[in-house]
């Protein structure tokens, strides 16, 4: 009896964890290969799930700003935006950002630009660090 219940945990486990065919052939559709140039000008390919830019030019910003960095100061899959910006000391506020993102608000000119002046002081600062 024992036997028959370790069995059947086992087989139920080992069931869960493979991915079935419809979910296989859902991810091969959403993949598609990018080339990524690194810092020694190789090109690696990667897989990424391709999507729009959002229509937020605030939310463009960030994205265009994650492409340019390097890729161990990239956004990595399971990281939350405020995990991402500690582990990379980004000093911007991202209070901008989250209102554009979550509450749709408009936002001023005025805050639009000093968000991207933010991002660009970041991106010289890790320019400079690396040269150096």
């Amino acid at each position: 009896m024992i036997t028959a219940l370790i069995t059947l945990l086992g087989w139920w486990l080992w069931k869960r964890r493979r991915p079935s065919k419809k979910q296989i052939e859902e991810e091969e559709l959403d993949i598609e290969d990018h080339s990524l140039v690194t810092s020694d000008n190789s090109t690696e390919q990667i897989n990424r799930t391709l999507h729009p830019l959002p229509a937020s030019a605030i939310r463009q910003q960030l994205i265009h700003f994650e492409a340019a960095l390097p890729p161990q100061k990239r956004r990595r899959p399971s990281e939350t935006l405020s995990t991402w910006a500690k582990r990379i000391e980004l000093d911007a506020s991202l209070i901008t950002y989250l209102e554009t993102r979550y509450d749709n608000g408009e936002i001023s000119p005025h805050r639009e630009e000093a968000f991207t002046r933010q991002l660009d002081a970041y991106l010289l600062r890790i320019q400079k660090e690396s040269n150096s």
